[in-house]
């Protein structure tokens, strides 16, 4: 039975085990101290030693750390550069230095950056700090702020366009000059050939023609798959046609009764532009192609430029007409006549030295009929191969670089079929003639079994006439291309050429001159076909360099009146500044 007094008794038991508890509590503490205090100064020491470790490798890394860091700092350090070459204000630049990149821009008059306005933050080096710095220029009177630079108004890209009146684009445009300046609105004109040319086909169905239009899918094809093609291929890339096809649109009949060729041929391409006149702004573009059914009379196919009148104002085109049918090669035949105004028919030579017997060129030359060129669309009429030489660099395919003058050497041909660079023509002025013989290494397709055959061919034009292009060849037997390791030996002139070597990549010729003579010291004017001025030798203007007459000089033709620096016409006006130089490989400044 529970009582009071059992409850003080366990209550006493339960006091005495806690005071036991703790003295073997403090008992263990003492003796625990006693042997802590015995080990005190090992574990300090070991303390000590682990911190000091500690603290020298972490000082020692902070010092590497540092001197990687100021390494570092001093290799990225960036040179102040500015992209348009300081405060330059006509050309939009952007200046770098350590803290970045800044790129000039126009502003208003609170210098709030806007799209045009006639102020521009002009960034550029400060070279006493090597870091950009800024200021604020107010553009020329003539000139507005637009794009972060100032220019000419509606200044736009002219890719694919020149100035008039020799003024110089900026640098990023086609013809770059070391100033900066560009076109202003009204002198901005297309290049030709050059870049895109934007083409309008004009389908017309003659009341009184007889056979009927292709569909127009296949003129589509015709038109902008294969002749641009074709035309992309010859020049490099550097032409190429986009465009749209209009109509069909009957036109009225009765062309054949108008009594004068030249007067039909106007007349139908006029009716054709009336036709489309009301769907069609013609200033939107660079050139015209006309395919009409046939008629009965001779009016087949043409190219050239003409002036034909259209609700905008009279337009000055290339022009090419064809009738339907026709196909590839009669559009690249007339579409060669609108790459130039001086491009025509290819006719050939057939000439004879002192004693008779073949020569490649002589002053005894029989001029024979046209078209007894296969290297040429403009010279035969079976074949689908490109452009001669002469004719691309009329039309601006060829320049300085693809083009070589020279009577004596070795040189290498490249193909001129070819986009590798490289030499496409070797020019050779014939001193004691009025010649020059143009050579070229040809590769047409091997796979038309009707093409000719590979090899070096040659042509020649009398006087620098460009116009008037002839293929030379041996007649007699049959051959197209120069024979490998024959000298062929101009007489008259004393230079000989020969093909020393021909593979799949170039064609070694080696040019000799035994009489060491030049156009410009052989004492006859040798161009005077074309300038008709009786000037020859130092009285040349293309026998000077740097105003000194160099009687090495192996062309009187050659630099063209239009790039020679001379107003060789006498009118004021000098080369690309006259009215009458169309291009810089123009041969004269005079009217013709």
């Amino acid at each position: 039975m529970y009582s009071k007094k059992d409850d003080s008794n366990n209550n006493q038991n339960k006091r005495k085990a806690d005071v036991i508890v703790e003295e073997s509590r403090a008992n263990l503490i003492r003796r625990l101290s006693l042997v802590a205090n015995k080990k005190v100064k090992i574990w300090k020491a070991l303390l000590i030693i682990v911190f000091a470790a500690g603290f020298a490798t972490s000082l020692a890394w902070s010092i590497s750390t540092d001197k990687i860091s100021e390494s570092q700092a001093a290799s990225a350090k960036i040179k102040c550069s500015d992209s348009d070459g300081g405060k330059i204000f006509e050309l939009k630049g952007t200046c770098q230095d350590n803290k970045g990149k800044t790129t000039d821009y126009c502003v208003d008059d609170k210098l709030k950056p806007v799209s045009e306005s006639q102020k521009v933050r002009e960034y550029y080096c400060d070279s006493k700090k090597d870091k950009c710095a800024v200021t604020t220029i107010k553009c020329p009177k003539e000139k507005i702020c637009k794009d972060g630079a100032c220019v000419f108004p509606f200044c736009e890209s002219l890719n694919g366009h020149i100035c008039m009146n020799n003024e110089i684009c900026a640098s990023t445009y086609l013809n770059a000059g070391d100033s900066f300046r560009c076109c202003s609105s009204n002198c901005l004109v297309k290049v030709p050939n050059i870049g895109e040319e934007r083409t309008l086909v004009i389908l017309a169905k003659m009341s009184d023609g007889y056979d009927n239009l292709q569909p127009t899918a296949e003129i589509q094809d015709l038109v902008f798959n294969k002749l641009n093609k074709y035309l992309t291929e010859n020049s490099y890339g550097k032409m190429w046609i986009s465009g749209k096809i209009a109509g069909p649109y009957t036109i009225a009949g009765g062309i054949c009764s108008i009594p004068e060729y030249g007067q039909q041929v106007k007349e139908i391409m006029q009716r054709a532009v009336s036709a489309a006149d009301n769907d069609i702004d013609f200033r939107n573009y660079d050139r015209l192609i006309i395919i009409h059914n046939s008629l009965n009379c001779s009016l087949t196919h043409e190219g050239g430029f003409y002036t034909l009148s259209t609700q905008e104002g009279n337009i000055t085109l290339p022009v090419v007409r064809i009738v339907a049918q026709m196909g590839e090669f009669t559009l690249y035949h007339e579409t060669g006549h609108t790459l130039g105004s001086k491009i025509g028919h290819i006719s050939s030579l057939s000439c004879k030295d002192n004693n008779t017997d073949y020569s490649l060129l002589s002053n005894s030359c029989e001029k024979r009929q046209l078209f007894e060129d296969p290297y040429d669309v403009m010279g035969f009429a079976s074949h689908i191969v490109h452009y001669s030489a002469i004719n691309k660099e009329i039309a601006s395919w060829l320049d300085k670089k693809d083009i070589i003058t020279a009577n004596e050497g070795v040189y290498s041909l490249t193909p001129l079929e070819s986009s590798t660079t490289g030499i496409k023509a070797i020019k050779v002025p014939m001193p004691n003639m009025a010649w020059e013989i143009f050579l070229e290494y040809r590769t047409p397709e091997s796979s038309d079994s009707g093409n000719p055959p590979a090899g070096v061919v040659a042509h020649a034009r009398e006087g620098g006439m460009p116009w008037i292009e002839y293929f030379l060849t041996d007649f007699s037997k049959s051959e197209s291309i120069l024979e490998i390791g024959r000298n062929y030996i101009i007489a008259d002139s004393g230079i000989g050429i020969k093909v020393e070597k021909v593979t799949a990549e170039n064609a070694m010729i080696r040019i000799t001159n035994s009489k060491k003579l030049t156009q410009c010291n052989d004492g006859i004017d040798n161009d005077n076909i074309i300038d008709e001025n009786g000037y020859k030798d130092a009285l040349d203007y293309s026998c000077m360099e740097n105003g000194l007459y160099n009687p090495h000089h192996p062309s009187e033709v050659e630099p063209f009146q239009c790039e020679d620096g001379m107003d060789n016409d006498r009118d004021g006006l000098i080369d690309m500044a006259d009215p009458h130089c169309e291009s810089w490989n123009d041969y004269w400044e005079f009217i013709q």
